[in-house]
C-alpha cells in the first residue's frame, strides 16, 4: 500500500491532498512546485462491441490496475 510516498496521479489523490498541493503550491515558486505530467501507461484491454458516432459500448477484458472515468483509451501500437 502506497504510504503517500513518491508521485501520485491527481486523480488518485483524495480530497485533502489535492487541497494540500495546492496550499503548498501558493507559496513555491514556478520551478518548485512539483508538478509533473505523468506518461501515460497500458493498464488493460477493452473490447468494442457496439460502436455508433456519439458514443461506444464496450467491456474490460484485462486489467492490471482499476479503471476508472475519464481514462484514455486508443488503439493498440
Amino acid at each position: 500500500m502506497n504510504q503517500g510516498l513518491g508521485p501520485k496521479y491527481q486523480e488518485d489523490a483524495s480530497s485533502y491532498e489535492r487541497f494540500v498541493g495546492q496550499v503548498k503550491n501558493w507559496f513555491q515558486s514556478d520551478e518548485d512546485k512539483g508538478i509533473y505530467v505523468m506518461p501515460y501507461e497500458k493498464i488493460g484491454q477493452v473490447m468494442l462491441f457496439r460502436v455508433y458516432e456519439r458514443v461506444s459500448y464496450g467491456i474490460v477484458i484485462k486489467n492490471s490496475i482499476p479503471i476508472y472515468v475519464g481514462d484514455k483509451i486508443q488503439t493498440p501500437e
